[in-house]
């Protein structure tokens, strides 16, 4: 099981559980399976006094181990200057003496927790939350290490884990105890690794091998699905080179050609291991006009106006190969100004000053899910809630122009 994919969707009991390995209740026991399910997410509660004797263990069938709390040693002395240094690393909580015997039965499977007599009726100095921003555990880290030797970035990684709102992908990281995790401490991991530059920083695309292994993959993929296929360098205006390549197949150009007059453009992002962005080229379909199916695509290490316009260009040339024009009346976007350069760099036989629209003669239509996320963080509040809904009402609801003046 991928700890990483465990984050995703954690035992119920999880929190439960972390709170009885930390105090660790009188009877306490777990089946073997479930301690070592377990017992990596309470890592940093405990370190080991007195590991398990190995000729015991195989004489008795029970192994047997000491562990103390993390806190146990003395806590770290003040500088010259009289201040505790208040990096998490710094233990400054009064000393806990609380320890516990673990006892793992190998025949019968089930592993029993105790305290030892010494530290009996004591409790705990600090708690649980405490010493997880002191030290992440092991099983949240080892998830971390999972995803850095994807290549991801430690900020993309701390992103995932932590971020608020949806920028998190792992709900489960805050109840396995990874809430105070910071990008600082996963780049420390990240160095500690020692990856090689082109799997520690992919994005640098066209320098290592990681990029070549990867085009590689994507020309065999095009060749086996008999996909016509173009390999893209390009100079954008800052005068920086990009890569890329763009991709289609003849009986979809077909479709592109003949139903492309509205196109709905979509670029997306975090598909892949080096971090291209994912552009597709989409037409309505015959049987419902409500269902847009991809014609075209991209990978592209550039978000860049003058990169897309150069797959954009090859996807004509293909459509002209095969007898055919690409007759795009209506360019469907997010209103992104790279995807409206674009255009305007491929389809340019008509003056765009003359239809006065920024695509000369193509038109450029927004995405209504988008401009609802546009209108939804411009407008909110008592004050402008009320605009905000009579907005939405002209989106989504009106069907004429002067049902739309009247809404707005």
């Amino acid at each position: 099981m991928e700890t990483v994919n465990f984050l995703r969707d954690p035992p119920s009991d999880m929190a439960q559980r972390r709170q009885d390995l930390t105090h660790i209740p009188s009877g306490f026991t777990l089946t073997l399976e479930d301690h070592d399910l377990y017992w990596p997410f309470v890592s940093n509660v405990w370190s080991i006094s007195t590991p398990a004797n190995k000729a015991t263990t195989e004489k008795t069938g029970i192994e047997t181990s000491w562990w103390q709390c993390r806190f146990s040693r003395q806590p770290d002395a003040p500088t010259a200057s009289g201040i505790v240094n208040s990096s998490r690393r710094d233990h400054t909580r009064t000393r806990c003496e609380v320890r516990i015997k673990v006892a793992k039965n190998l025949s019968t499977g089930i592993v029993t927790y105790t305290r030892t007599k010494a530290s009996e009726g004591q409790e705990h100095s600090h708690s649980l939350d405490e010493i997880d921003q002191y030290k992440i555990n092991s099983g949240v880290k080892n998830a971390v290490l999972e995803e850095l030797r994807k290549g991801y970035s430690a900020k993309e990684v701390t992103k995932n884990f932590v971020g608020k709102g949806k920028a998190s992908i792992y709900p489960g990281v805050i109840v396995c105890g990874g809430e105070y995790l910071d990008t600082a401490e996963v780049g420390a991991w990240r160095r500690d690794l020692k990856l090689p530059a082109t799997e520690a920083d992919p994005r640098r695309s066209g320098k290592g091998e990681t990029w070549e292994e990867e085009l590689a993959k994507a020309e065999e993929s095009c060749q086996r699905l008999d996909m016509r296929y173009r390999l893209l360098r390009v100079k954008n205006q800052a005068g920086k080179w990009s890569n890329g390549i763009v991709w289609a197949s003849d009986h979809r150009l077909k479709t592109l050609a003949k139903r492309g007059y509205i196109t709905l453009f979509d670029s997306t992002h975090k598909t892949n291991l080096l971090q291209f962005k994912l552009f597709t080229w989409m037409c309505r379909t015959e049987v419902d006009h409500k269902t847009y199916l991809p014609c075209a695509g991209a990978l592209l290490d550039s978000e860049s106006g003058d990169t897309i316009a150069a797959a954009l260009a090859q996807i004509c040339h293909w459509i002209k190969d095969l007898g055919l024009e690409w007759r795009i009346k209506y360019a469907l976007t997010d209103d992104s100004a790279a995807e409206q350069r674009a255009v305007a760099l491929t389809f340019t036989e008509e003056s765009k000053e003359s239809l006065g629209n920024v695509f000369g003669e193509v038109e450029h239509l927004l995405c209504q899910w988008h401009c609802k996320q546009t209108l939804n963080r411009q407008l909110h509040g008592d004050v402008l809630t009320p605009a905000n809904r009579h907005l939405q009402a002209a989106l989504w609801s009106r069907r004429t122009e002067a049902g739309c003046d009247e809404s707005i």
